[in-house]
This record gives C-alpha cells, structure tokens and sequence, in this order.
C-alpha cells in the first residue's frame, strides 16, 4: 500500500482477473506492478497523473518507474510513458527505434537500442587512433541519416563533426583520433546523435610512459664526454612525437627538442656542458605539454690539473718545460695563465692553451746559469683554482777536456770527445759546439746520464790546400778550442789497362788517392786527343774507398797512330799516362 498526499490510503486500481504479479516498481509516491498477463497496475498520488495508465496498454515485459512518472517497454520493443511530463519524460521520441531495455531517472529516461556506437577497441594508448562504427537496428530511408558526432573530452579525443550513414545500410565507420598524452589513465567517452538520440560508448585512454636512461651518470664539465640519453616509451607513436627536454642547471646543456619518429619507441640524443667550479648535481627532465615523461640526475665534476716539469731537474742554461695534464680531455680549447716566482732565474710564457680534444698541454721553460742548486716556483691557473710547483735548477757538470785529432785530410770524418769532471744527470748533459774553417761540426753533444764522456764526428771539407780550423766545446760557462789541420787529398797515381789498342778499342783507367775518403770525392780528367781518346770529364770516388776505374773510348787515329796524354787532376795535384792509338 502506498500513502496518499493527505495521509490516508489510496485503493490500488486492480485490473480485471487474477495474475500473479510479474514485477514490482515503486515511486517516490506511487508505487506500479506488472502483472503476469502483460498489463500494468498503479497506485499512490495521482497529482501528475502517474495513476493515469494509458488506455489499452497491454503486453508490457518490463516496467520502470522514475520521480513522478512510468514507462513501459511493450512486445515489438515499443515504449509507453505516463506521468509528470514536465522535462518531456513522457514524451517519447518519434524516430525511436525498437529498444532492449528501458530505465528511468527521477525527470529522464533511458533507452538501450540495439545498435550503437563502438570503437574497434575499449583502451587506446593516447596518441594513437581507432576506428568508430555506429551499428544500427533499422537501416535508414531514402536520403540516409546523418549522426552528430562527439567527444566528452574534445581536447584530446577527436571525431569528425557528422557522419553520413547511407540510405540502406546499418552501419558506417569513422576516424577517431587521439593527441599524445602522458597523464593518467582517463575513461572518456564518443557519442553519436540523430533526431533526439544518442548513442555513447566508453573506452580507456591509456596515457605513454616513458623511461630515460644516462650511460653517464658522472662526467667532467666542458669535457668531451658524450654522454647517451635514451628514452624508451612503453608505445610507439603513431605521429612522430616532439618532446621538450629541460635542465635544471644552465651548465648542462640538452636539445630544446627531441623527436621520437612514428612507429618506434625509443630516441637517444645527447648534450654539451661546460666547465664548473665545484661538483653539482644536475637532472634532465623529459616533458610532453607539460607533463612529465621521465627525468634522470647526474653528476657534473669539476676540471682539475696537476703541474709538472720535464725534466723536473734541469741544468742550469739548458731550457725544461712544464707539463699541465688535465683529469679529462677538454671540448673546447683551454687557456691557462702562468706565472713566475722567479723571473731571474727562469722564463716561461705568461699563458698557454691546451687545444680542442686534448688532456694535456706543454709551455717553454728557460733557465740561467747556476753556481749551485736553486728552485723557482711556478703556478698554473686551472678553472679558477692555482696550482704551484716548483722546478729545481741545478749547476751543470763542468766541461774539462776537449779532444780532437792534430790533423785529418779533406773528405774524411773524424771524431772528437768532451770530457766532463763530474757524470751526466738525469736526462744527460748538453754541450754545445761551434766551429771555424773547411770543417763541420754538430750543435750539440749529449753526455749520457751517468757518463762522463761523448764523442762527436768532425767533417772535413775537400780542400786544394791545408788550412786550420777550430771547434770550440761549451757547457755552462766552460769553454774549451781545439783547433785541426785540414790537409787536401791528393792523387798518388792513374794507370791504364793497356798502354797501346787499335782505334775502336775500349779500356779502363784508375784513379787512386793517397787516402781513403769518407765522403764521396770527385777527380778531374782530360784528355790530349778527346777525337781519338775520349774520357769523362770527372769520375766519382764513392765514400770509404781510395780509388775508382773509369772508362776509356778510342777511335782510328787516321793513317799513322797516335799517342793521347790522359790526365788526372784533384787539389793541385796531376797524374797522366800516354795512350798509344794504332790505326
């Protein structure tokens, strides 16, 4: 029983025969029963006429009740609705379709039509797209139907505005596309509408993960380190996908952008830094409109050096130099300020730079002469951070004898030797030498480590008669001149192979010296008669040799034979034979 508006009892409306009741619904004031034979039986308030039951109405299988109103879903699937029509409950659309199902809110109704809108699948990952179809029950008339299409979330779902389904046919497809997402997972949905109706269906939309990955995860600042940014998304983009890449500080430098192409999943990129002063923590941080992808720290070390000098003892005089290694090798070139702690006792260059890619850097280092050890610091200015290290100045061995032979002939090689009071230091001791006169002599010497004495080879010069000439030995404030005689070579004999030949006969000449040269040495020929005798006009003796055969060519004198006078020549000095030419 269900109360009326003054308190009392309504009589139930009771139709005719007896049926067992099928289904029970009740309002918020009345309360309808669907009896066994398909009829309907109201009772309660009667203010909006929910007891006012459609004349005729039978054959009804499934009955809701709303607010203030009924509605029926009869056999053929038609709805009948009675009741408070003040939002149109009761009026039912006239292009509705047969229905399954029917419910009913406190001022609206709901109706399960057969067909409907679909997608071809209920999770998309966001950025990727889906085909929608719209089922129907009855195929449209002539001129077909159109359907508004919609999306609940237009901003990231998007549908065209209508879709034509033809006259004839019960269903039609459509485009779905989705923008490129990294939110939570979203449940949305795409609606379909003609003439009062609307079909809806759900669906998930997935939004992409992303995991990035360092393969450094500590570098040097302004190094050239490289370090592989990879990102991984758990799909690929169906679009090529632009994302943004940040930092969190201004000396790690990464792409504004970086593009992960359609149909993969992954993009590695890198990024420059610079130099700092001290370590810091750093991250890269990976958006999407905002939305965070992924994000990955590391660390940023700063650029150290050590200063040191090779040799790190040197010898007063002779120059050293300073070797700056760097704890990475640098991507730009790298200027470093030096300076001096004492300029009396060495130079070096106010600055230096270490180029582009490399870890290490030499500058020149020149030193005075010493009478006993003394030490200089230098300092090296490394990213903002001094580093002193001081080179040790020795004074050098002293110099004491200088040997070289009285006299040697021209184009030969000699030795000399330096002589030193105490052994060579490490890295050995450098004598210079200089000379005078037809002589030559190296720049310098090198007395080994540990060694006391070196010789050095003396050059003379081919001369046309003897001369003096010096070598002068220097080592600190040492120095000793030696002076040698340099005498000319001359020939000491030509013969021939054979003192008499027919014209047209060859033979040999030899030129012989009265010493072995060490240096290839040439001799001058003539010849009386070239016409009937002929010779070249030098010939070679090869270094390490005193003598050298030369060819002889002759023609017929003429009628009566003839004799040829072959000379040799060198520095003043002649030898000849007399050739006899037979016709």
């Amino acid at each position: 029983r269900q109360a009326g508006r003054d308190g009392g009892l309504a009589e139930p409306v009771v139709a005719p025969g007896h049926h067992r009741v099928a289904k029970f619904e009740r309002h918020r004031v009345e309360s309808a029963a669907l009896k066994s034979n398909g009829t309907v039986v109201v009772w309660g308030r009667n203010d909006e006429g929910q007891r006012n039951i459609p004349d005729g109405l039978d054959q009804v299988f499934q009955l809701s009740a709303g607010g203030l109103h009924t509605m029926a879903l009869k056999l053929g699937n038609s709805v009948v609705a009675w009741g408070d029509n003040g939002f149109g409950q009761t009026t039912i659309p006239a292009s509705l379709p047969p229905v399954v199902d029917i419910a009913s809110g406190d001022a609206f109704n709901l109706a399960l039509l057969p067909g409907g809108v679909e997608l071809d699948r209920k999770s998309i990952v966001a950025g990727d797209p889906a085909v929608g179809t719209i089922t129907l029950a009855n195929a449209p008339g002539p001129g077909g139907a159109v359907y508004d299409l919609s999306a609940e979330h237009p901003t990231q779902v998007h549908v065209p505005a209508t879709v034509f389904v033809p006259a004839g046919a019960k269903t039609v497809t459509f485009p779905v596309t989705t923008e490129a997402a990294f939110h939570d997972t979203l449940n949305t949905h795409v609606y379909a509408a003609n003439s009062g109706i609307v079909y809806s269906t759900q669906f998930d939309l997935v939004g992409n993960k992303g995991t990035m990955t360092l393969s450094q995860t500590s570098l040097v600042g302004g190094s050239t380190s490289s370090p592989a940014v990879t990102l991984t998304l758990d799909s690929a983009p169906y679009l090529d996908l632009v994302l943004d890449v940040e930092s969190n500080d201004p000396a790690a430098m990464p792409p504004a952008t970086v593009t992960v192409p359609a149909g993969q999943k992954s993009v590695r990129f890198t990024f420059t830094h610079a130099i700092v002063p001290s370590s810091r923590g750093c991250a890269l941080v990976v958006r999407h409109r905002g939305d965070l992808v992924d994000g990955r720290s590391f660390t940023l070390r700063p650029l150290t050096a050590t200063l040191t000098f090779v040799p790190l003892e040197v010898i007063g005089g002779t120059p050293t130099r300073g070797f700056v290694q760097l704890n990475a090798a640098v991507a730009q070139p790298l200027a470093i300020a030096l300076s001096n702690g004492d300029a009396s006792l060495i130079a070096l260059p106010a600055s230096f730079q270490i180029g582009k890619g490399d870890r290490a850097g030499f500058f020149p280092v020149t030193t005075t002469l010493v009478d006993r050890i003394k030490y200089a610091s230098v300092t090296a200015v490394v990213n903002a951070k001094s580093i002193v290290t001081k080179v040790k100045v020795i004074p050098g061995p002293t110099l004491t004898v200088l040997t070289i032979p009285t006299y040697a002939y021209g184009r030969q090689i000699v030795n000399g030797t330096i002589y030193l009071r105490e052994p060579a230091p490490a890295g050995g001791a450098t004598v210079t030498l200089t000379k005078s006169g037809s002589i030559a002599v190296p720049a310098t010497v090198v007395v080994p480590a540990g060694q006391t004495e070196a010789d050095f080879p003396i050059t003379t010069s081919d001369v046309s008669m003897a001369g003096n000439a010096t070598v002068t030995a220097t080592a600190g404030a040492v120095s000793i001149t030696k002076t040698i005689e340099v005498r000319p070579i001359v020939l000491s004999s030509l013969t021939l192979s054979s003192a008499s030949v027919t014209g047209g006969t060859a033979l040999t000449g030899t030129v012989t010296l009265t010493n072995p040269v060490q240096v290839n040495t040439t001799v001058a020929l003539t010849s009386q008669f070239p016409g009937t005798a002929s010779v070249p006009a030098t010939v070679t003796i090869p270094a390490g040799s005193k003598s050298v055969t030369f060819a002889i060519t002759t023609s017929s004198p003429g009628a009566t034979a003839k004799n040829v006078k072959i000379t040799a020549t060198k520095n003043g000095t002649s030898e000849y034979r007399t050739l006899k030419v037979n016709p």
